[in-house]
């Protein structure tokens, strides 16, 4: 189910409910902060859209059922708390900027070794974040060459991509980043502190139409624009696991044996194709 499918959302969900995860998820959710909601999620004609805040239930109403579309909360509210992590000042951690598979984020790695070079003296242990798809030789290179460490979370299809993110920033002291995002939020809820840093980056559009929609409104993301945390992440829309539970249980009641069978059967045809060709190739650039 669109959304659902990505960086273990679907398990994230059912973990939480102590409901056994069937395959799919009899949802639709959107997987990520929006600046604007889109028509993806709307596409399949879901039984419902689970988004994280009324902005975006009342922005995507102009897509789907209104009455279908139930505010939830951020997916990232759901995760375990991860156990003993301190936070030190000598530790960073920086997010690029990141491409999609419908479109990639272009940058100069001259810009980004002049920042890595400022950030490094502020940190004396800074993690690169990368996006999978922007893994590069050039990239892992350059980061070898200033004796930092780079990191990813995993693929879009990735069970456990949310809880890694959590891992790998719970040490940190301070999250950089150049492209405001889902990571600002869900830092800031972990109660880290975070720093916008300049870095020119360009997305190539592609023809797809999602993207496209939010083409328009992406210019209105700024450095110093201040998000509602608390309206963003849903923090006061956030379900206790007997809600979650009804809920995930009366979605699977109402899809069909050959609807299940069918997500199931996608879900793992495209995980396993994008672990091939995406994630590993990316996981050994790192490792050379």
């Amino acid at each position: 189910m669109r959304g659902s499918d990505f960086y273990g959302i679907q398990n994230i969900f059912c973990t939480y409910a102590g409901v056994r995860w069937r395959g799919f998820f009899p949802y639709a959710v959107q997987h990520g902060w929006q600046i604007a909601a889109t028509s993806y999620e709307s596409t399949d004609s879901p039984l419902e859209i689970w988004v994280w805040s009324s902005r975006i239930k009342s922005d995507m109403s102009k897509f789907y059922d209104p009455d279908r579309i139930r505010v939830v909360g951020s997916p990232y509210l759901y995760l375990p708390r991860v156990v003993g992590s301190n936070k030190f000042e000598s530790a960073g951690v920086y997010v690029l900027p990141h491409s999609s598979h419908f479109a990639r984020i272009g940058f100069s790695n001259e810009d980004l070794k002049v920042l890595l070079l400022r950030l490094r003296a502020r940190h004396s242990h800074l993690v690169l974040l990368v996006y999978y798809l922007d893994v590069t030789s050039k990239l892992c290179d350059l980061v070898k060459q200033l004796g930092l460490q780079m990191a990813v979370c995993g693929g879009l299809w990735s069970k456990d991509f949310l809880i890694n993110f959590k891992k790998i920033i719970s040490n940190s002291y301070r999250l950089y980043y150049s492209s405001f995002g889902s990571a600002v939020l869900f830092a800031q809820y972990d109660g880290i502190e975070v720093e916008y840093v300049p870095l020119f980056s360009r997305v190539e559009y592609s023809e797809n139409a999602h993207v496209n929609e939010l083409a328009a409104s992406a210019s209105l993301v700024q450095s110093d624009l201040r998000w509602d945390i608390n309206l963003e992440l849903g923090l006061d829309q956030k379900l206790s696991s007997s809600e979650c539970r009804e809920l995930i249980g009366r979605g699977y009641k109402a899809v069909s044996f050959g609807q299940s069978l069918k997500k199931t059967v996608a879900n793992i045809k495209n995980s396993s194709i994008d672990r091939l060709k995406n994630l590993a190739p990316a996981l050994k650039k790192i490792s050379d």
